[in-house]
């Protein structure tokens, strides 16, 4: 039993006063190590190093873990990284490229996500750049790529070890860079102007042009029906469509008049054949195309002297061969016999009309050949007197 003259005095305060708190402290320290002691030594949660966790490990972890897991990564058959262009694929390999852990370490900040520290192992980042630049689909637009800006954002995707990595060469083209891809003239009817065409389509789109942002439509009848009327609008497109037999755009749709003015037009000699657009608000007939690229195409529409109106596609050159041939098959006119000598014609062959276009790779080798659009004209039958 403690004295209680001791535990009253001074002394003894001080003394009973300090276990009590060691007491405590212990009892908190004994908490506080099974809560949070136990971590001490090993990182922050949410620790990111790339895109592996680090969280709950030492230091000593840290680089055997991500020397597997970038092993893992470089080994992966599934993960795709490459380098596109209008179709062509230049697949990277993973292996040219050089993890620096220790240098990634030193600048890592706990309880975030760190960047993980790429580079090109030996003289690999030259080899890759010789090789782009002497791929054939890159050969005749490598001087206006940025080469720097590509590999620079690959190695950023690398850090981040990626599962899907697909760069665009058009996003790294400089801006200004394009060339007249299609173009067609169509002499006007007198009753209309093209020079007025022109002015009127300058003064809606601030320029002389319809423009197709990448992946997008466009539509006469949709966009311009408020501005020209269906018969501009319809060698408006006849002209388009001329021109679109040059490039890759794609005729989402279009409609003909099947039948001929034979006080305008001979059949032998008809000037639309492969390019007869007709518009009718009325009846929803419209001329659409649409751009499949992943680059702006304009048309641009001009005048010539007289009343000649010219469109030409303008936009980023195709690395494909394009070949479009209007083809041209005759169907023979029947004969039927009538009674009145007035009714007697002459017949007419008709004219089956397909227009095929055929795509050749940068190799020589045929990869298309597709009937963009089909038209159809009617034969005349011959109207002869019966035999008496």
């Amino acid at each position: 039993m403690v004295n209680i003259h001791f535990r009253n005095s001074t002394f003894g305060f001080v003394i009973y006063t300090s276990v009590i708190v060691i007491v405590v402290l212990a009892t908190v320290f004994i908490f506080w190590y099974m809560l949070r002691g136990y971590k001490t030594g090993l990182y922050d949660e949410d620790t990111m190093l790339g895109n592996v966790y680090l969280g709950g490990i030492s230091e000593d972890e840290v680089i055997p873990k991500m020397v597997d897991r970038t092993n893992e990564w470089i080994g992966d058959e599934t993960i795709d990284f490459s380098i596109n262009y209008q179709g062509y694929e230049y697949v990277i390999d993973r292996e040219i490229f050089a993890f620096d852990f220790d240098t990634s370490l030193f600048y890592l900040e706990e309880g975030q996500e760190n960047p993980l520290i790429v580079n090109f192992q030996g003289n690999s980042r030259t080899e890759l750049l010789d090789e782009l630049k002497s791929a054939p689909f890159l050969e005749d637009i490598q001087g206006y790529v940025d080469f720097d800006l590509l590999l620079g954002h690959i190695l950023q995707d690398v850090a981040a070890m990626k599962t899907f990595s697909q760069k665009n060469i058009e996003d790294y083209l400089a801006e200004d860079y394009e060339e007249v891809v299609g173009s067609y003239s169509i002499e006007l009817p007198a009753t209309i102007d093209a020079g007025s065409i022109v002015e009127r389509l300058t003064e809606i789109n601030e320029s002389p042009k319809m423009v197709i942002e990448e992946k997008m439509l466009l539509s006469l009848l949709e966009d311009y029906q408020e501005v020209f009327d269906d018969r501009e609008l319809g060698f408006m497109g006849k002209a388009m469509l001329g021109a679109t037999h040059e490039s890759n755009l794609i005729v989402n749709q279009v409609y003909y008049n099947p039948i001929i003015d034979s006080d305008l037009y001979l059949y032998v000699s008809y000037p639309y054949y492969g390019i007869n657009v007709n518009i009718d608000r009325f009846t929803n007939r419209d001329f659409q195309i649409f751009n499949p690229n992943e680059t702006t195409y304009s048309y641009v529409f001009s005048v010539d002297e007289g009343n000649e109106l010219i469109v030409e596609i303008v936009g980023l050159p195709f690395v494909n061969e394009i070949d479009t041939e209007i083809v041209i098959t005759e169907i023979p006119f029947p004969t039927i016999t009538v009674n009145d000598i007035n009714l007697i014609r002459n017949g007419v062959n008709g004219r089956y009309v397909e227009v095929v276009r055929t795509l050749t790779d940068v190799y020589g080798e045929v990869i298309s050949e597709t009937v963009l659009f089909y038209e159809f004209y009617p034969p005349i039958e011959e109207q002869i007197i019966a035999q008496q």
